[in-house]
């Protein structure tokens, strides 16, 4: 395997989705290879699954900055996790885009019931 083999199949050798004899190639291509090895130990060091479990405290710049390491590391290296991370991100622009359209006009000192209410009511 090369290394242009290796970073096409590292995706799926962390997702566990790599057939075995392709696996032991991979290995054995990050054992020979510094750059690849120091990707793969790099991949190694969170799944795209556990991404997603601190996505928010990413978000919400509240991680402590070796955990953010470790995530902008993985994300780096990984193409889904950074479509994801877009998507995300635009998720939640358009999510509080909305927010902000459903409550124009309202007055300010309105209950937080009253305004759930309200947003209940026009979402019918």
């Amino acid at each position: 395997m090369n290394c242009n083999g290796f970073k096409k199949h590292l995706h799926d050798y962390c997702t566990g989705d790599l057939p075995l004899d392709l696996r032991g190639a991979l290995e054995r291509h990050g054992e020979r290879c510094a750059g690849c090895g120091e990707l793969m130990r790099t991949a190694q060091e969170l799944t795209c699954k556990e991404l997603t479990e601190f996505l928010n405290d990413y978000i919400d710049e509240v991680l402590s900055p070796e955990r953010k390491a470790v995530f902008e590391r993985h994300i780096a290296i990984c193409p889904d996790c950074q479509a994801y991370l877009q998507s995300y991100r635009r998720t939640m622009e358009m999510a509080a885009l909305s927010m902000k359209r459903a409550v124009a006009g309202l007055p300010d000192n309105l209950p937080p019931d009253l305004i759930r209410a309200i947003l209940a009511a026009r979402s019918q």
